[in-house]
């Protein structure tokens, strides 16, 4: 079974450029990875520009075959109905950072408030290790 999901970003007109993720849709999923691994601008564009996806790892997209005509440029108006018709689960924008919305038992709620990705999740800082260099 899938989850699915829209991944999208603001462009400077306010026009919302987005594609379609077919599986791992949810936060622990696709949120998770955008937060982690695409956490810039110029990553969630040429995430978002590749096209519609399969799925979405650290690694990058599994892009359909027909990349370059599923995306999709719209007004924030014309991408509420958009949602509001879907079969999506989430969406995920960035907007200098990610935000997204998840569809509840009443729909998609309030249009107008986007939650932060980030407040969903602990940050956890990694600690690296060098090889410490022997003494004579």
């Amino acid at each position: 079974m899938s989850t699915r999901s829209y991944i999208g970003y603001v462009d400077k007109d306010n026009k919302i450029h987005f594609s379609y993720c077919h599986f791992d849709g949810y936060l622990a999923g696709v949120g998770e990875t955008l937060l982690n691994y695409y956490n810039s601008s110029d990553r969630a564009i040429k995430l978002v520009d590749g096209g519609d996806m399969s799925s979405l790892d650290k690694d990058g997209a599994d892009y359909y075959e027909n990349i370059k005509t599923n995306l999709k440029v719209v007004d924030i108006n014309e991408f509420n109905e958009i949602l509001q018709d879907s079969w999506c689960e989430y969406c995920y924008l960035y907007d200098k950072e990610w935000v997204y919305k998840e569809l509840g038992e009443d729909g998609w709620g309030d249009m107008s408030h986007w939650d932060k990705l980030e407040d969903k999740f602990d940050k956890v800082v990694v600690t690296k290790y060098k090889l410490k260099e022997e003494e004579n």
